[in-house]
């Protein structure tokens, strides 16, 4: 399916491929458009925000990775506008503090994701846009630098660390729920505060954003992991470790199914329903599916959801047992056992 992102870039790399002089691209935030880039320069190397942004075909860096290292001279930088406008800023902010002679940077984005008042906001990192096209509620900008911007970068500036039951966790602009604790998560922590569940074994908090419940189940268990599909997330759950002195593995994955052999007495999770502003119930759905064969027998699902999503029909397939334990407040916990 065409994505607005996808046939804006298309258009545009047709119509404009003379711009790009220079061998090696760097993409930024790529999404689906490996098939429109590739065979365009000979050299790429895709940005990844993500996990599941990865092309195992083509040269991948995390985000993570690629801010703590420089730009290579005479190459062009091809950004997408993240959903997250303060991520935004973190790319401006960097890109501002890199040597930007013989580099050549194009923004794409829709109009909803920051493209409509984008121009404004990249001045506020001394640079200037020029608007190459528009259609599809999408947008496409060549910028370049006015001057190097003074303030220097450091990414634990835009960092947020917050305390909930005697452990610190820190977040990222993009990292759900940055500063603070979520409703769904702080629901599902009072509620088993309250009514105590045997966690014990090996237990995985999925979608576990900055760790904050496997953070909790330390208290229970010695062999607790997460994981998450942001590389942000990532970073900041294992910031989360030091600052908690707590030894959690954390796995930058999309799905359970990179785990396969792996089995757990417990998954717990608050699961995405969300993808950018968009809702996709599909991501929740599969991973119940895919959670039966990554419990141990007498193993245990826990998930807390809004009240107004069914994802009790979904359990039903795939579990024995499925009890809802809390229902109040737009929240309802579902515990679902093999």
């Amino acid at each position: 399916m065409s994505t607005p992102i996808l046939s804006i870039s298309r258009r545009f790399f047709e119509k404009q491929s003379h711009l790009f002089e220079f061998k090696k691209t760097y993409v930024i935030n790529p999404e689906d458009l490996y098939s429109s880039i590739e065979s365009l320069f000979d050299d790429i190397t895709y940005v990844c925000l993500r996990e599941d942004q990865k092309n195992e075909a083509c040269k991948n860096v995390s985000i993570i990775n690629f801010l703590n290292s420089n730009l290579e001279k005479n190459s062009n930088v091809i950004l997408i506008l993240p959903k997250a406008k303060k991520l935004t800023e973190i790319l401006l902010h960097w890109l501002s503090q890199q040597d930007l002679e013989n580099i050549h940077i194009w923004v794409i984005g829709e109009n909803d994701l920051g493209a409509k008042s984008f121009e404004k906001f990249a001045m506020q990192y001394d640079f200037q846009c020029q608007q190459l096209d528009n259609a599809r509620r999408c947008r496409v900008f060549e910028m370049y630098p006015l001057k190097q911007t003074i303030k220097a970068f450091d990414l634990n500036n835009y960092a947020k660390t917050f305390e909930h039951q005697g452990k610190s966790l820190q977040t990222l602009p993009g990292v759900f729920s940055h500063g603070h604790i979520d409703k769904g998560t702080l629901t599902l922590l009072n509620y088993l505060q309250h009514n105590p569940q045997p966690i014990t074994g090996k237990v995985l908090d999925f979608a576990c954003g900055c760790g904050i419940i496997a953070q909790y189940c330390t208290q229970f268990s010695q062999d607790v992991s997460g994981l998450d599909t942001d590389y942000f997330a990532i970073f900041c759950a294992e910031q989360s470790n030091q600052l908690n002195q707590t030894h959690i593995q954390f796995f930058a994955q999309n799905s359970l199914a990179k785990k396969s052999s792996i089995q757990y007495d417990w998954i717990i999770s608050n699961p995405p329903f969300h993808e950018n502003k968009r809702t996709n119930y599909s991501i929740t759905e599969q991973f119940i599916t895919q959670s039966k064969s990554h419990l141990k027998p007498n193993g245990h699902l826990l998930i807390v959801v809004n009240d107004f999503l069914d994802y009790e029909s979904t359990i039903k397939l795939s579990f024995n047992t499925i009890e809802v334990l809390y229902q109040s407040k737009g929240f309802k916990i579902i515990k679902a056992s093999n």
